[in-house]
């Protein structure tokens, strides 16, 4: 059921009047012709989340003057591991391409760009060039613990609604939400997706140990994180649920609502030392990165954009 309510494996491609898919190799080769290097930026969307429901998806339009295309990556994030995702973003490219890709992230969606670029065997046909997370757990989300997935839910609907008076979309996918719900009452908690972000978790272990030789120099990374205030919301009865779910899951400490504020900067924490330019501190919730100025000023910075 939590299938059935996930995307299927797709790459869109940025056109004017927004993201079409890309059906089959030949599509790829149409917009990317084989024979040349090409400069590409990739978005990868976060938990629960779409290409059309992403904030992140909205703004990387804006910086496609810069690049041969601009890609988002459409994928399951309850049922397969960051690591099988990147695994079935590979396979989708033709190997008679050379592209040369900056890969920009939100939440969950960062530990696939670092499965991609840590975990899988370079290929000329996708050489990583700079990577850029917002809000991702790299040292995991105490939501994403099965005892705490009623407050995912939770969370993810009231955000949803939040979101939908303010006149954006729903970030997560409220089908989704529920069976996920119902999944952690019938203590079914076989969701490698979610089990990937728990603190501690054998997807985390393996991302966080010591990086290649060189991969620093050959892939710059930079993270931004937030610590939300929950007085910014103005709607009274959003903000006690805001406040209630926040302190429930964090105890007080500084986060995202959905990330706590550390864990979105803790990549490769015993061997990577982040410089002042590689990390950003916002002040938004989770669903609000790639919309808040300063994030984005951040973004376009580090990409040279």
């Amino acid at each position: 059921a939590v299938r059935r309510f996930e995307p299927a494996a797709q790459v869109q491609a940025w056109r004017p009047g927004g993201f079409a898919p890309l059906e089959g190799f030949e599509a790829w080769r149409a917009l990317l012709p084989p024979g040349a290097d090409h400069r590409v930026l990739l978005y990868v969307h976060g938990f629960g989340s779409s290409t059309a429901g992403s904030g992140g998806a909205r703004f990387v339009p804006e910086l496609a003057p810069g690049y041969d295309a601009v890609l988002s990556y459409d994928h399951p994030t309850a049922t397969l591991t960051p690591l099988e995702n990147a695994q079935a973003l590979l396979a989708m490219i033709p190997d008679d391409l050379r592209l040369s890709a900056d890969l920009v992230a939100h939440s969950r969606g960062g530990l696939v760009v670092r499965s991609l670029v840590e975990l899988l065997e370079w290929q000329p046909k996708l050489q990583p060039r700079r990577l850029l997370t917002a809000g991702s757990p790299h040292a995991g989300t105490r939501l994403a613990e099965p005892e705490r997935w009623d407050r995912l839910v939770s969370l993810g609907l009231t955000l949803g609604s939040w979101l939908i008076s303010l006149g954006g979309g729903a970030f997560w996918a409220p089908k989704l939400l529920e069976f996920v719900l119902k999944a952690a009452a019938q203590s079914t908690f076989d969701l490698p997706g979610i089990g990937a972000m728990t603190p501690g978790s054998a997807v985390l272990q393996q991302l966080n140990q010591p990086d290649a030789p060189g991969l620093d120099e050959r892939v710059p990374y930079a993270a931004v994180t937030s610590t939300f205030a929950i007085a910014n919301v103005a709607q009274q009865g959003f903000r006690q649920a805001f406040a209630s779910l926040a302190m429930q899951v964090f105890m007080g400490e500084p986060n995202d609502l959905v990330v706590h504020t550390a864990s979105a900067l803790e990549i490769d924490a015993s061997s990577r030392a982040f410089t002042a330019d590689q990390q950003f501190r916002a002040s938004v919730d989770h669903s609000s990165y790639y919309q808040d100025a300063g994030v984005q000023a951040f973004v376009r910075g580090h990409l040279g954009a």
